[in-house]
């Protein structure tokens, strides 16, 4: 029977029911109440590992450029040379979030690398699934944004992992 399926449309229905005949369980991640305050927590950690130069202020133009990128879910990559402010922009870039209620999740990754899979290091920041999966849980039907700042600490993880830096290529 399910050979007759090849080259058919499944329905959502069709497939849930094979699931569960199959003793598959799928993964709900919107019902999981853990998931917004972890993600808070995580995003005051982020806000507490920096400590911005007294009067920092992002570049206006650059910041409103960016928002507005944001607003289209475009994916961007902040580059710049060592202590120019990325992370003082990023920080910056997390109020707003907040204050505009939409849905981030900010990671430092000299303070958090992942070590084997994206689901792995999801566990070790204490979440149920990789953050991707949990940001996106809270956030189905409009904008999330992930920060993920330190990403040059990543090449010197112990032993120069190679595995974590093809899990944030697969991320951006």
């Amino acid at each position: 029977e399910t050979n007759q399926k090849f080259g058919h449309m499944v329905t959502q229905d069709e497939l849930e029911l094979y699931l569960v005949q199959n003793d598959c369980q799928m993964k709900n991640l919107q019902r999981n109440d853990s998931i917004p305050g972890k993600i808070r927590e995580l995003n005051k950690s982020f806000q507490e590992l920096f400590s911005p130069i007294d009067g920092y202020i992002a570049d206006k133009e650059t910041f409103d450029s960016l928002t507005k990128d944001i607003s289209q879910n475009r994916n961007l990559l902040i580059l710049g040379a060592a202590g120019i402010g990325k992370t003082g922009f990023i920080r910056e870039l997390t109020t707003h979030l907040e204050r505009t209620t939409i849905p981030h999740l900010a990671i430092r990754l000299d303070a958090f690398p992942p070590k084997t899979n994206l689901q792995d290091w999801g566990h070790d920041l204490g979440l149920p699934d990789s953050p991707v999966q949990c940001l996106r849980s809270c956030s189905p039907q409009k904008t999330a944004v992930l920060l993920l700042d330190q990403l040059d600490a990543i090449r010197w993880t112990s032993n120069h992992q190679s595995s974590a830096t093809m899990h944030m290529l697969s991320l951006i």
